[in-house]
């Protein structure tokens, strides 16, 4: 790899936008969908919430049509297809890059 390659990549590596890993951080290794009721998606709302396209006064651990149109905002807002508000593999992934994990 040459030099301006390497300037490339360093440059273009900075630019992507990092949100700040709350000291709870906690890794989505499973779907999530309307209907489930955990601390998991207790976490995905805290997560969305901080992202910003969830309000923080709604969480409560139930993945109810809030929860979906949050999930749909964050697809869209990050070009995720389809825009389901389901989470799964690709929706994880994108929040997995935000957070630099």
């Amino acid at each position: 790899m040459d030099s301006a390659t390497q300037t490339q990549l360093n440059t273009i590596s900075h630019s992507e936008k990092k949100l700040e890993t709350p000291g709870n951080f906690v890794m989505f290794d499973t779907d999530l969908k309307q209907g489930n009721q955990s601390e998991t998606v207790k976490d995905l709302q805290g997560f969305l919430a901080n992202e910003g396209s969830y309000p923080e006064a709604q969480i409560s651990g139930y993945f109810g049509n809030l929860t979906k149109k949050a999930v749909m905002t964050f697809q869209k807002k990050y070009n995720i297809d389809p825009v389901s508000g389901y989470v799964g593999y690709k929706t994880r992934h994108r929040m997995q890059q935000l957070t630099g994990f």
